[in-house]
This record gives C-alpha cells, structure tokens and sequence, in this order.
C-alpha cells in the first residue's frame, strides 16, 4: 500500500513543473517513510542525544548536530518546538545567541561566556542579552578579562534573582599577571564579588568557582555548597586564618574543597609555625570527598593541623617554597611534613585491614616553579590505600643542595604510614644518600614490593648493604620479595661503591644471615652478562631484564667517545648489555 502510494507520488512528481505543487509532494512523499512515523517525543530525544554526543565527542563548539534540522519539514518543526535542544546558548556568531534564546522559552540554559579585554560590542550586547534571562540559567560560566565591561556584567547580575542556577564558574584573567607567588599577593584582582549578587538569592546552587575575584567571606553563596574552588584571591580579600576556618566551618555539605593561593599568608619572614591556637575548633566536614590544597607550606601546614577529614577518596596537598636558598628547604618541609601524620592516622582508622601503597617521585617541574612537596593520599575502589609523594625543585638548583634534598625527601617518606606500606615505587632524577635511605628502610617493616627508578637506586643498595651487615639485630625488609630497577647502570660508580658490588653483597648476606632471597628484575638497564650471572646466583632467583637500557645519563658513554670505565668486578664481558633477552645473551 504505501510502495503504491510513493510511485504515484514520484510519478506526479516528475510531471510537476510548479516550484510550490512539488514541495507539497516531496513533503507527502517524505511523510510516507517509516521514521516520519516516529512519535515527535522519541524523534526529540534521539535530536537530544545527538546533540549531546557531538559536544562530548568533540567539543562544545561543534554543531554537526544542527544538521537535522536541514533534513526534512517535519524534522525542522520538531527540533524547533523543541526547547531543550537550544539550551545552550551559543555566541559566535554574537546573532545567534538572541535567536537560541528565543527558541529555548523558559528551559533552564547553560551560558558560557569568554570575553577578551578588546570584545566586539556585537558580542559583549550578546552576552548581556543572555544575562537578562538570569532567572532561567541552570549553568553559568564567565571568563572576563581586565576591562569596563565587567561592571556592567555584574550589574547585571545584581539585579536578578537566580531560581535555577546549580553551578556558578567566575574565571578573571589579567594579561599583565604573572605567575609568580610575590606578584600574585599583590594582585587586587580584576573582578569584585557582591555581597548582593543575584539579589542575594540563589536557593539552588551547589557549585562555585572562583579564580582572581575579590570576595567577602561571609557572602551568601558560600551557604550550600556541595564544591567550591578558590583559585588565587587577592592580599586584599585574604582574611585571617581564624576567620578563614569559620568560614570553611559554615559548609557542612562540603564535598569537594579545592583551594589555590587563597589562604592567609604570614609575613616573608616567618619562617616557622607558631603553636596552634587552644581555642580554635577544629574544621569538621563530614562529607568530604577530595580535598586538594596548592599554598606555601608554611600556610598548608598551619591549615592542616585544624582540620579533621572523614574517609576521604582523595588528599591532595601542595607546599611551595618561598625561599630561593636550598638551605632554607627544612623552613618548609618541617611545618608541612608535621601536618602530614595526624591526615594519615585519621585515614588509617577508617581503613583497619586495607594494605597500603606507597609512590615517591623527585623531579624537575617547569621552569619558573618554585620548590614544592607533594604528598596525596587516595583509596582504590579495591579498598587499598595510596600515598603519593613528590619532591620537585627547580632545574638551576645545584647538586650542592643534594644532602638537603635527601634529608626533605626522607622526612616526607616517613611522615607517610610506613608501617601499612606493602608496596612502595620511587622514582628519581637525582641522588638520596644511603644516611636518608637507611632512615626509611628501617621503617618498611610491612614492605613485600619495591621499585627503584633513577639515580635513587644507588644510595639505596649502599644502605642495603648497610643494613644487612651481621652486626645489626633487626633483620632489614623482612618481608620483601620483589624489587624491581629500572634506569640504572650497574657498573656505576666505581669502586666498592658500584651498584652491582652493593647490591649483590646485600644479597648474599641477606641469604646466609637470615636465609631470604628476593625476586629481582631490571628493565632499561646498563648490565652485563657477568653481573646478571654473579646477581643470581645470590638471589637464588632467575633475574628477569628488559628494555633498552636508558640511565638518564648516569654512567653513560662520555662526549670523547670513549666508552664508560668500568670496574673489573663485573666480570669478564665488562661491555655487554643485556637487554630484552633474558638467556644470557647479547643484547
């Protein structure tokens, strides 16, 4: 029936001359096909969810999704009754933000809007436009940058109440500012928030992001926040930190708190926590998730001490240093690392049997950041527990301060719960002294896995070596089976010192003084085929090697072109790498 429907159309069709008469017979035609029987609520949705999957696939920006409505009369019809579709409101070209508007009604919308110091008026109106329909924003994002126009965007603001809004985003940006921590202090910001903002009404919303906004601590939309964000507050809005805890006191529904550079500051030259106030309470946010904090840390530390987490999925804390010289390092290791114990025993009463994990990592971040230590606590869905430690400096920093990197490195190790790690991963650019490992061996009592990457390798195997030798009671990593290094050459340095002589008297002396053995493995590592043999022998264990070797040029062939001395005590084949081949063989 409809087959002989369709051939009678595409006969009249064909004979159709009038522009007008074969409109209305493609239409008839079109509203023969199976999808043109599709109820106009099932076609919407689908229009919906290809909306939807466009901008999740690829970007906001992308309107490939505009397509249906080029399809068919129908089609169009329904995409435009269709208020949801046009919810988010566009604003290049600036034209088509008044048009969306229109076709959204009174659907909750979602507006973001990016002006540039120099904006087009064209599109500052656009803006302003959408920011009349206040009452029906659901989400708000603003990025203005340092210009008139931003009083009259907040003015707009002032004057409407927001029944609807969920999340507020305000991202001030200054192309004079630089990111540095003496200038970020001094910056009063570009935007100032209201006391009166939306008419001091805004019932619905969870969550608010700030970034360079002057703020009062006692503005209403801090009152129900499920996530807040603060991202560089200027010196001028800082409160002191007594004011700063009542104001993280008020938001009991707290679930994720993110806070950069907007902590009090003390002045340049304290350079140590003075005790903690008796009668301060402490902060307590029942439901907190994640907790990520990026200040000096002297600051992080004094914020630290008064807050009392539940079981949280994730700690991230970051301390800067403020000070250039690398003898003034313990200035920030010590308040931040003394923070650290008391997080880690409240997690630890949350998690009576879980196993823990522990990942350290010394780097060089970007140029122009300052001396940081990083230590983040996480829980796997498996219920274990992860701690991260970071130790990162800048790239003109000295080997002259190396003893002192060892000794933060070392305290930031143990503040972590040594005796709950069963597996530990320590990645490093730089040397630890075998004094700062043997401080930390001594306490991984629990320890069963361990992977060395780097130049730390080689002050641990001289402290393994230390720890093993018969005159100590303790017996050192009882429980290790595994050890993993990566990135090592074994022939460095020379002498007794060699990482190959260390490690394989470590091993021998493990074996008969207390009748361990130990799993061991090598990937991207310089070793030859006599040290694999003499290795394991003493840990009774085929050793397992692969990987191009890569040392971060430790040990390396030297610029002459003469290849590395190494010490005869690796045996004969003193030049034989062994890479992917696990035989004995070559490489």
């Amino acid at each position: 029936m409809q087959s002989e429907k369709r051939q009678i159309i595409d006969e009249q069709i064909q004979a159709a001359t009038d522009p007008g008469r074969l409109l209305i017979l493609r239409s008839s035609r079109n509203a023969l096909a199976p999808v043109s029987r599709l109820p106009e609520a099932i076609l919407t949705t689908i229009f919906l969810l290809l909306r939807r999957n466009s901008t999740f696939v690829h970007d906001l920006d992308d309107l490939t999704w505009l397509h249906v409505t080029h399809v068919c009369r129908s089609w169009r019809q329904a995409a435009l009754d269709c208020a949801l579709l046009w919810t988010d409101i566009l604003f290049d070209p600036p034209d088509w933000a008044a048009e969306m508007l229109r076709r959204s009604k009174s659907a909750p919308l979602s507006v973001d809007i990016s002006l540039e110091p120099h904006a087009a008026v064209s599109k500052l109106d656009a803006a302003c436009l959408a920011l009349t329909r206040v009452s029906h924003i659901r989400t708000l994002h603003l990025e203005l940058a340092a210009s008139d126009y931003t009083e009259r965007i907040i003015h707009l603001l002032r004057t409407q109440s927001a029944d609807v809004l969920e999340h507020l985003s305000i991202q001030c940006s200054d192309d004079t500012w630089q990111r540095d921590p003496e200038e970020i202090v001094q910056s009063r910001g570009i935007c100032e928030l209201p006391v009166d903002i939306f008419g001091k009404v805004a019932p619905r919303l969870q969550r608010l992001e700030l970034r360079l906004c002057q703020v009062s601590w006692n503005n209403f939309l801090f009152d129900n926040l499920t996530f807040l964000s603060l991202e560089i507050v200027p010196s001028s809005s800082r409160s002191s930190m007594p004011q700063f805890l009542d104001f993280l006191r008020r938001m009991k529904g707290l679930k994720n708190l993110h806070i950069t550079d907007a902590i009090p500051l003390r002045g340049p030259f304290v350079k140590t926590l003075p005790p903690p106030i008796a009668e301060q309470p402490l902060v307590v946010l029942p439901h907190l998730s994640t907790l990520y904090v990026y200040e000096c840390a002297l600051e992080c530390g004094d914020l630290m001490r008064y807050m009392v987490l539940p079981r949280v999925t994730r700690v991230v804390l970051v301390g800067t240093h403020r000070w250039s010289r690398p003898a003034s390092l313990p200035c920030s290791a010590i308040p931040f690392t003394d923070a650290i114990p008391s997080l880690h025993s409240k997690r630890m009463q949350e998690y009576p049997y879980h196993p823990a994990r522990l990942f350290v990592r010394q780097h060089f971040p970007s140029l122009g950041q300052r001396f940081t230590c990083l230590p983040v606590a996480t829980t796997s869905q498996a219920g274990d527990v992860s701690f991260i430690t970071e130790l990162r400096w800048d790239s003109d920093r000295t080997h002259d301060s190396d003893d002192v990197l060892s000794q933060c490195t070392a305290r930031l190790i143990l503040a972590s719960p040594l005796d709950r790690i069963q597996s530990v991963t320590f990645l490093s650019y730089f040397f630890m002294d075998s004094q700062a490992w043997i401080l930390v061996l001594e306490h991984l009592a629990e320890v069963q896995e361990l992977h060395l990457t780097g130049a730390c390798v080689y002050g641990f195997a001289q402290a393994l070596r230390t720890l093993h030798t018969p005159s100590r009671d303790n017996i050192p990593l009882p429980k290790l089976s595994t050890l993993t290094i990566s990135n090592a050459q074994l022939s460095y340095p020379l002498g007794s010192g060699q990482l190959f002589v260390a490690l394989r008297d470590a091993l021998l002396s493990r074996a008969l003084s207390y009748g361990l053995s130990i799993k061991l493995a090598f990937t991207k590592c310089h070793i030859t085929a006599g040290q694999l043999e003499e290795l394991e022998a003493a840990c009774i264990h085929p050793i397992e090697c692969n990987g191009e070797p890569d040392t971060f040029g430790i040990g390396e062939i030297q610029d002459d072109g003469s290849d590395f001395e190494e010490s005869d005590e690796g045996g004969e084949d003193t030049h034989a790498d062994i890479g992917d081949e696990t035989d004995g063989s070559d490489a």
